[in-house]
């Protein structure tokens, strides 16, 4: 979602509390996947400091919708 590698996202993830009920399964190109969710708090803390570009892109969706 930040335009950025796995990698480069996996430090930041680490003391996220995670929960087995929160998996989705997500079509990929290499076929179906099952993935750890995160929070929206997370993600809008993490997008700051990452691609501040897509974080006003998606604040300012967020907020026509609350609008």
């Amino acid at each position: 979602m930040a335009g950025v590698s796995k990698n480069t996202v996996s430090p930041s993830l680490k003391g996220v509390q995670f929960s087995e009920s929160k998996m989705a399964e997500v079509d990929t190109e290499c076929g179906l996947q099952w993935v750890q969710k995160v929070s929206v708090q997370f993600i809008a803390k993490y997008l700051v400091g990452e691609n501040s570009d897509l974080a006003t892109e998606v604040l300012m969706f967020g907020a026509t919708g609350y609008l």
